[in-house]
């Protein structure tokens, strides 16, 4: 193969890669999949999975464009094609029935229903299939989707902000450490998980709006864990109009038919409880900010895939101290005064 082409086909596959991340809200506990149709040097169409349950990301290419035009095409997928019936019908049968000849994929399926058998299943029926295309970044796309596989329970990230001397802030008192602009990109990644959790404390001591109002798009799902319902009824938070999980070892009404109640068995773990139903629940990931016994207990039991952390150019001399992680972060980025590292786990 040319070094051309094998730059073309790096450049598409990065391309599925982008409009795979446009679904993965949607998504939840299905994989993000992008896919693209190429004949001769043109795209000819491109799509996603567009929601949980709904059509794959190859059915929606497919289903814009002609048969005629689909003759001797190409399709790039950024997931193997499904070999088996689920919500939808198998999307290897409709490929070798659609005119498209040569199937090109970065990842195979990690679900073990497919594994392997989309690929064996469109070789065996005369289109060519390459795999491997920008392996290392399909992979970081799948990521959330193999946890979940996996565990069974969702994608978990931590996220904090902590002084540059390493204090979260103070016992029973609301101290700002992160910017405005740091606040901003939490809310958009608010705005890109299915729920974002927090323990009582955050909801006594800070009455937080746990929304993405600084940023478009859908509310996440509010999940508090309450354990001995500390929480006062008369919080702010259970009148605002947005839907929420909450968790307790006690049982508690609410007025409020957005929030759903649970209650936990006191005899075992609590959070894999709560994380197990949540994935019964379809939320496909979970966004902890706090507060810090909540993050220490997640990062305690290795219930965590994921660590964002701000950490902002200020002292606080004493305090809460911030979470310990044993790695060097995968990257750092700078935003404003704001320094942020990502860590990445199991």
């Amino acid at each position: 193969m040319d070094l051309r082409k094998k730059h073309l086909e790096r450049l598409r596959m990065r391309r599925c890669f982008d409009i795979a991340r446009l679904g993965i809200r949607a998504v939840k506990t299905n994989p993000a999949v992008g896919a693209l149709i190429v004949k001769g040097d043109t795209i000819i169409s491109e799509d996603y999975h567009k929601n949980f349950g709904g059509p794959h990301a190859e059915v929606n290419a497919i289903s814009s464009i002609s048969s005629r035009d689909l003759a001797h095409s190409s399709i790039y997928v950024s997931l193997e094609p499904c070999a088996h019936y689920g919500k939808t019908p198998p999307c290897v049968d409709l490929l070798m029935g659609s005119g498209i000849d040569h199937c090109i994929i970065s990842s195979i399926d990690p679900n073990p229903l497919v594994q392997g058998r989309g690929v064996e299943k469109l070789r065996s029926g005369g289109i060519k299939v390459t795999e491997g295309i920008n392996r290392l970044i399909g992979q970081e796309v799948l990521r959330p989707f193999k946890v979940q596989q996996k565990f069974k329970r969702p994608y978990i990230i931590l996220k904090w902000a902590q002084s540059l001397d390493g204090f979260l802030g103070r016992k029973n008192e609301r101290i700002k450490i992160s910017s405005p602009v740091s606040d901003r990109l939490v809310h958009k990644w608010r705005a890109e998980t299915d729920s974002i959790m927090v323990g009582s404390n955050t909801v006594i001591i800070d009455n937080p709006h746990l929304s993405n109002r600084l940023y478009f798009g859908e509310n996440p799902v509010r999940v508090i864990l309450d354990r001995q319902a500390q929480i006062s009824p008369s919080a702010p938070i259970w009148t605002d109009q947005i839907r929420t999980f909450y968790f307790s070892n006690r049982k508690r009404k609410f007025h409020n038919p957005l929030i759903e109640s649970f209650v936990l068995n006191e005899v075992k773990e609590p959070l894999l409880q709560l994380f197990s139903q949540l994935y019964r629940l379809n939320i496909g990931s979970v966004l902890v900010e706090g507060g810090s016994t909540l993050v220490r207990a997640c990062m305690n039991q290795d219930l965590w895939d994921e660590a964002r952390v701000i950490i902002s150019p200020v002292n606080l001399n004493h305090g809460l101290n911030a979470p310990a992680l044993a790695t060097d972060p995968a990257r750092r980025q700078q935003l404003g005064r704001d320094q942020i590292a990502f860590y990445y786990h199991q």
